[in-house]
């Protein structure tokens, strides 16, 4: 699958009327923040790595915050949508519940995390661990 054709894929499992605030989670470059920008949405890129910031601040014209997956201070409530492509593997397995539960308090209701990952047998700090692609709605009260 093309990166834009799972760029398309997230936003479409957003319930309600685009524009969407979608989080691009470890954007890297920018690729994907240009492709939803492209698709007319309101991307923000997080990315832990100051050249790839840089770049992709440059590449796509959105806004990019360098932040570390370990120490992330987001806005409650702020995105549609989070789009995790390759992206939560580099988190180490023992921290993955706590980082996991901050991207869920930076979703409004019934927003989506689209979570795409290479699979492996190791505990994820050194690259790869099984996870499947996951996005299901966030319901207020409650979890999914």
């Amino acid at each position: 699958m093309t990166c834009a054709r799972t760029s398309r894929r997230c936003s479409h499992a957003i319930e309600g009327t685009p524009p969407f605030a979608i989080l691009d989670l470890g954007c890297g470059p920018g690729r994907d923040l240009k492709t939803f920008a492209d698709l007319g949405h309101a991307p923000v890129g997080v990315e832990g790595v100051a050249p790839f910031a840089a770049m992709a601040r440059a590449h796509s014209g959105c806004a990019v915050w360098q932040q570390d997956f370990l120490a992330l201070d987001l806005p409650a409530e702020r995105f549609d949508g989070i789009f995790a492509n390759a992206a939560l593997f580099h988190v180490p397995a023992r921290e993955l519940p706590r980082v996991l539960l901050e991207l869920r308090a930076t979703l409004k209701p019934r927003g989506v995390l689209f979570s795409s990952n290479p699979r492996g047998d190791d505990d994820g700090s050194a690259g790869t661990r099984p996870l499947r692609h996951v996005s299901r709605p966030r319901r207020s009260g409650g979890a999914t």
